[in-house]
């Protein structure tokens, strides 16, 4: 008990330092752990190597990968500003809605959990579950059970201090029918609004868009009007979630749509499909000094793009400005925190200037007020 009772207050005394949160994504060894400053975030989410397998059960990632991942804690010497390291739980949504379809599966995973995250010096876990019930392939239960689920989990992570937080939507026509906001108030600690993928390229909708606009544009109507992250934000305080703990989620990686025409290249321009080439910052930056490259900047998205008319090329980056004007929102509105995604697509080496991660490193300065 006295074991638990440290664990738990050197928790609050991080949670206090932490405040506000500045929340990254990482991947394993992308970025290199050794690559990212001391005191660039509050919060580490370890993504892509622990997924909940087909029956339900809690899987974690290897004793090599969570070596590296926790280093990010060790290496700091004041308790203060030790950052939080969570492991983000993924899965296809069968899996999921398997997990969530009886009380004991979801005891089991919690208990698991808990177990594991206490042997490994980890602080909790973030749960990314797209979607409950929203999605083709959810379960008519999947409301309920993600409710119960984080109920559950708190029930189990609270004596031992450990923190639960969650994923959710940034479309609000996803987040009005996947979550319980009672639910995430009373049981998860942080809110991590996943405030990108607004616009994304299918047969069914072939066309461009900015990824993760801050406010709509005039000429949108309905629910494009709905496909920005202050509507987002909106939606869930609307809805009831705690300003505080709603972590605006922004990202510094790049959307690229071929167009079906390299002279039309206005906002929702129709595209023939994506390209993976130029996702991460350092991608992108220079390209304006190439032939071909313009930028254009869009004053109501608070978003630019690039394009190539030669090459019919568009993407929809992130910039300082961008950055800039998402983080002073989440200020000036008293959010939480902000939640980047994810770093290994910031300049990482420096390619673009002569600082690392800048993308990150002005969200967080700017949010902080500094």
């Amino acid at each position: 008990m006295l074991l638990r009772l440290v664990t738990f207050a050197g928790l609050l005394q991080i949670a206090r330092s932490a405040d506000p949160v500045v929340a990254c994504y990482t991947e394993y060894l992308h970025p290199p752990t050794g690559s990212i400053p001391p005191g660039l975030c509050t919060h580490y989410q370890l993504i892509g190597l622990s997924p909940v397998d087909w029956l339900g059960n809690f899987v974690p990632p290897n004793d090599t990968v969570i070596r590296e991942f926790a280093s990010l804690r060790l290496r700091e010497n004041d308790n203060r500003t030790k950052p939080v390291l969570l492991l983000c739980i993924t899965g296809p949504n069968p899996n999921w809605s398997r997990l969530v379809s009886f009380e004991g599966n979801m005891r089991k995973f919690a208990t698991a959990a808990a177990a594991y995250l206490t042997d490994n010096g980890l602080q909790g876990i973030d749960l990314d579950w797209e979607f409950p019930y929203w999605s083709s392939d959810a379960s008519v239960w999947d409301y309920e059970g993600f409710a119960k689920l984080i109920e559950i989990i708190h029930e189990v992570f609270s004596p031992q201090g450990l923190m639960l937080t969650a994923a959710v939507s940034g479309p609000p026509t996803i987040t009005r029918v996947a979550y319980n906001m009672t639910a995430l108030n009373n049981f998860a600690d942080l809110v991590f609004v996943m405030n990108y993928d607004f616009h994304v390229w299918t047969p069914s909708a072939p066309f461009v868009g900015f990824n993760a606009p801050l406010h709509a544009m005039p000429t949108e109507a309905t629910e494009l009007r709905e496909m920005n992250s202050e509507a987002s934000m909106r939606k869930y305080i609307k809805l009831g979630l705690d300003r505080k703990k709603a972590i605006f989620g922004m990202p510094v990686y790049n959307l690229a749509y071929i167009l079906a025409n390299g002279n039309f290249h206005l906002p929702y321009a129709v595209a023939d499909g994506i390209t993976y080439d130029y996702t991460s910052h350092d991608l992108v930056c220079n390209l304006t000094s190439s032939p071909g490259w313009n930028r254009v900047w869009n004053k109501y998205a608070a978003s630019s793009y690039l394009y190539n008319s030669d090459k019919k090329l568009w993407i929809s980056e992130e910039t300082e400005s961008s950055v800039r004007a998402k983080a002073e929102y989440a200020r000036d509105q008293d959010f939480g925190g902000i939640m980047i995604f994810s770093l290994g697509t910031d300049d990482v080496d420096g390619g673009c200037g002569n600082k690392v991660f800048p993308l990150t490193s002005l969200a967080a300065k700017t949010f902080r007020g500094y």
